[in-house]
């Protein structure tokens, strides 16, 4: 007995009752299980019902087919995806950890007297990454705590801007006796006085980007008490020994 689709939308010949029910057993596993009703719907208003395929039928052929969704194949597709993905957040983890620009602080700040009777203070960071960093910028803040507010004031230093530093790992290994992954800056502020205010205190920050990756970042230390002070001076290269 021949069955047949009603309507341009299900086609216009003739199908056997087998046919059909592969017709729509193919027809169904294209449809994702969150739109089966909107198809279930769509399907009874736009087709008349097949000859010998009841609305039981329909539903057989419908739970066999969510129940055989999930196939090897579809297992190992989701678990290749899966895979990627975690691949993808590790690379992405790996760039950001470890091939970003890394700096280290003295915790000190040195201050002595110039030749013309100025007290002058100095700071000592150095580039703590294996690779060359770029475009540094040094930034030496007054921070105020007015309450829940924060007042900054920008304070000038000798050196602001150095074009290039050397790697960590290259200085140690040459043994560069003057540390050209070192750098110092200085100030002639009274910044010892700002520390009579109890709510002040200073930040260090160290923009700079990584020699391989390109990333930069910003580091940054903070001088809290009076106690960071210390009369003399810093030595060469890769310590942040303060010399008397």
């Amino acid at each position: 007995m021949k069955g047949k689709y009603k309507g341009n939308s299900c086609g216009i010949r003739n199908y056997t009752d087998a046919e059909n029910q592969t017709a729509l057993l193919n027809f169904v596993k294209k449809i994702e299980v969150q739109n089966f009703l909107y198809f279930w719907v769509t399907f009874n208003r736009s087709c008349a019902p097949l000859n010998s395929c009841t609305f039981t039928m329909h539903k057989i052929y419908l739970e066999r087919w969510m129940s055989n969704t999930f196939t090897f194949a579809d297992v190992n597709i989701f678990a290749t995806i899966v895979l990627n993905l975690g691949c993808g957040l590790l690379l992405l983890f790996i760039i950001l950890f470890f091939l970003k620009p890394r700096v280290d602080f003295a915790k000190k700040i040195v201050f002595c007297t110039n030749e013309d009777g100025i007290i002058v203070y100095k700071f000592k960071f150095r580039n703590a990454s294996v690779f060359m960093a770029y475009d540094i910028n040094i930034e030496l803040i007054r921070v105020r705590k007015e309450g829940f507010m924060r007042r900054t004031k920008r304070i000038t230093l000798k050196t602001e801007r150095i074009t290039h530093m050397e790697s960590l790992s290259r200085s140690l290994i040459f043994k560069r006796r003057h540390g050209l992954h070192a750098a110092r800056t200085k100030s002639i502020e009274p910044l010892k006085d700002f520390f009579a205010d109890p709510s002040v205190h200073l930040e260090l920050r160290v923009t700079l980007r990584h020699g391989l990756s390109g990333l930069s970042a910003q580091h940054k230390h903070t001088y809290k008490t009076i106690d960071v002070f210390e009369e003399g001076d810093f030595a060469v290269g890769h310590s942040f020994e303060v010399l008397k």
